[in-house]
């Protein structure tokens, strides 16, 4: 599956909902946010679904976020999560059933799997449907509320879409790509040692040849197991990323013109020659506008967000206790 089914992208910065915590803990309290108490028992298990969700999340962002590791850092997590659900309370935002249901949807289709499929998913990261559910409440909630707040102040004009597309241009250029051609010895699933030893062979055999003049397309005609042989070995371009690992390690260390020596992967010995490299452009802005757009409202959301939660904050009366 792409994706974990609990990345849900509303805002990276949305926290957890309460979770249930089998340590006993000796409760007092921690903090009082405009009249509602925080405990120690809540601070640890708040802590405990962060430490939860940075293992079970597929989305890259929220793998990167550090968890916090101190109390004070934690408390000053729940305290926002105290203070955002009691600005939801005052603006009266719900979420139906319909809501919900829709998210689910939207799941499904993102990771294209079914309803069955959805359900061992949950189940592998420990969770109910209505356990889900009641998450996705919670993530719905956050995201009405960040529209509620932010989205009459995000401007999005031709300057400000320029101005961002000029400081984000590395996002907006197309990767380099190699040329890339390669011989394969296939060596099969069930080969042995003394197989494997007479395939190792034949690969050095080729790539004396190839030291000593012969031409890489003719003997990749003649010896290759790939379907490139018939096109002298040629694979065409590749971005980084796009060939195995192994493969590519050895591509990065050739210019065009050079072949590698063996190179063992799992498909069996490959002898790599690099053809040509192409530098990655700039797109130009009007085949990226779309992108910009989309990249510039999140960022400037979450931007807003956080100012307006920092105003929150300031207005409420918290006390801590820790």
């Amino acid at each position: 599956m792409r994706k974990s089914i609990l990345s849900i992208v509303i805002f990276a910065i949305f926290g957890l909902s309460e979770g249930i915590c089998g340590a006993t803990i000796i409760d007092r309290i921690v903090a009082i946010v405009n009249g509602e108490i925080i405990t120690l028992a809540e601070l640890e298990r708040y802590r405990s679904k962060l430490q939860e969700r940075s293992k079970a999340t597929g989305n890259p962002a929220e793998k990167a976020a550090k968890v916090p590791e101190s109390e004070r850092e934690i408390l000053e997590r729940l305290i926002e999560e105290k203070l955002v659900d009691q600005q939801c309370k005052k603006m009266a935002i719900k979420v139906s059933a319909r809501d919900i249901d829709m998210t689910i949807e939207d799941v499904k289709r993102a990771n294209a799997i079914t309803d069955e499929q959805l359900k061992m998913a949950l189940i592998a990261e420990g969770l109910s449907l209505e356990e889900y559910r009641q998450q996705l409440r919670e993530q719905i909630k956050r995201a009405k509320l960040v529209s509620r707040v932010v989205q009459k102040e995000v401007i999005v004009d031709d300057e400000r879409l320029k101005k961002f597309y000029l400081e984000h241009i590395e996002r907006f250029k197309e990767p380099d790509q190699m040329r890339t051609s390669h011989i394969l010895i296939m060596i099969p699933q069930d080969a042995d040692e003394l197989l494997m030893e007479a395939l190792r062979y034949k690969g050095e055999t080729i790539f004396d040849r190839l030291r000593r003049g012969e031409d890489f397309g003719e003997l990749a005609r003649l010896y290759s197991d790939d379907a490139s042989a018939k096109n002298g070995g040629d694979l065409g371009f590749f971005k980084r990323g796009e060939l195995l690992p192994e493969f590519e390690r050895v591509t990065l260390n050739l210019q065009p013109g050079q072949v590698s020596g063996l190179v063992r992967t799992k498909l069996g010995f490959h002898i790599i020659k690099i053809t040509g490299r192409k530098t990655g452009s700039v797109i130009p802005y009007e085949d990226v506008t779309e992108k910009i757009r989309n990249q510039y409202y999140e960022e400037e959301s979450k931007r807003l967000y956080e100012v307006w939660l920092k105003k929150v904050k300031a207005e409420s009366f918290i006390e801590v206790k820790l």
